[in-house]
């Protein structure tokens, strides 16, 4: 398959650094897209595929934890 929205962490990173992300939505955005062309590229039993569909979980989790936290420190939280 053509991947036709490339990206990869490096770049994640560089847009980090230069504060591209304008919302940490797009940041995740970024990240979900470079695990999803990896599994796309790579066929299912790949190394690869399954190291990136491993990762994305990962990610997902401390991602959904993240989102947690800071709504808890919001303002307007209560409890």
């Amino acid at each position: 398959d053509v991947i036709k929205n490339p990206m990869d962490l490096g770049t994640v990173k560089t847009k980090l650094e230069n504060e591209t992300y304008v919302k940490a939505e797009e940041f995740a955005a970024d990240v979900r897209l470079t695990f999803e062309n990896a599994m796309l590229f790579n066929p299912r039993g790949n190394y690869a595929h399954d190291m990136a569909k491993e990762l994305k979980e990962v990610f997902e989790g401390l991602w959904r934890d993240s989102l947690q936290r800071i709504a808890l420190h919001r303002p307007d939280h209560h409890l």
